[in-house]
Parts: structure tokens; sequence; C-alpha cells
């Protein structure tokens, strides 16, 4: 992976920050995504890669679960019952 620094004016700079809250993301991915569509990557290759990253990780979660005993409480009222 390479690091690349870049210089923005302060207003840039906001704006792009701005967009990366909208969008729930980072800067940093913001502008990856944007340099890949660039390269003449499809935006939606890079959110296949994540919702196959998350569906590895559902799959763990899955798969390393175990019950941690205890009383399986049915309704609020028996959680809190005394």
């Amino acid at each position: 992976m390479t690091t690349l620094s870049i210089t923005l004016d302060d207003a840039a700079a906001n704006r792009v920050q701005t967009v990366a809250r909208k969008n729930h993301t980072t800067v940093e991915r913001l502008f990856v995504s944007f340099v890949s569509t660039l390269g003449g990557q499809d935006a939606n290759e890079s959110r296949d890669t994540n919702d196959e990253a998350a569906a590895r990780l559902v799959r763990t979660f899955q798969t390393l679960s175990r019950p941690l005993g205890g009383k399986g409480y049915v309704t609020r009222d028996e959680l809190y019952e005394r």
C-alpha cells in the first residue's frame, strides 16, 4: 500500500470532511473510491468487497459464538423479576 499526502486549502478540506460524514465514511475511503473510479474500476466493486467482508464477519460470529449459560429470559418482566 502506498501512502500519499495531499495539500488542500481549508475550504476544500472542510467540504471533503462534510461529504465524508454525510456518507458515513472517512476522507481516506472517499478519496480511494474517487481514485478507483478514475482508474476505470466500478464503484460497486469496492461495495461488493465491503459486502463480502461483512458476510465473512457475520459467518465468523456465527461460527465462534457460544452460549454463555444462564437463564433465557422471555419477557422484560422476567428479566427484572426479583
